[in-house]
């Protein structure tokens, strides 16, 4: 009985060390991020309105809404983001198809983009994609964090194991 107690006990211990880590990293994840204040809109109808746009050195998100005020249903439309760096260079183009969009319907859009040192985007709508990208899987990018946070564990691990190495011998 007493092994089931210790059992269930680091059970807990191991379960509150996962929670406690993963709030660590969102809380760290979201203090890096930063306002996108400088942006264009490009279109007028369908109306776009940016909520949200933040980013790190390495990528970023955009938020927003897309409101039908073309007065006709849009069968698909895509959302068209320009990503420009300081000198002014586009450094990609990210798209997101709206589907079903009726008559003065309003929808939420949330883009993730993976660029590195965005200082500013264009936004606007197309009716097709001129040059589709290549997004990865959520797997490999689930997986790289990971790594990352093993990385940082075996990093912050090798100091006490060379003390303790050190006294074995």
């Amino acid at each position: 009985m007493s092994r089931m107690k210790t059992f269930f006990i680091y059970a807990l211990l191991v379960v509150g060390v996962l929670l406690v880590t993963d709030v660590i990293i969102n809380i760290c994840l979201n203090s890096n991020y930063t306002p996108i204040e400088n942006y264009e809109i490009e279109t007028a109808s369908p109306k776009l309105e940016i909520t949200e746009a933040r980013k790190t050195s390495l990528n970023g998100y955009i938020g927003g809404t897309i409101t039908n005020n073309t007065g006709e249903d849009i069968q698909t439309t895509y959302i068209k983001i320009e990503l420009i760096s300081k000198q002014g260079n586009r450094l990609g183009t990210e798209y997101l198809k709206v589907d079903g969009l009726k008559q003065n319907e309003t929808k939420e859009f949330r883009l993730s983009y993976r660029y590195s040192d965005v200082a500013r985007f264009a936004i606007g709508t197309e009716n097709d994609i001129i040059e589709e990208n290549v997004k990865l899987s959520p797997l490999i990018a689930k997986a790289e964090l990971y790594f990352t946070i093993a990385k940082f564990i075996a990093w912050a691990a090798l100091p006490p194991f060379y003390l303790i190495s050190a006294f074995v011998k």
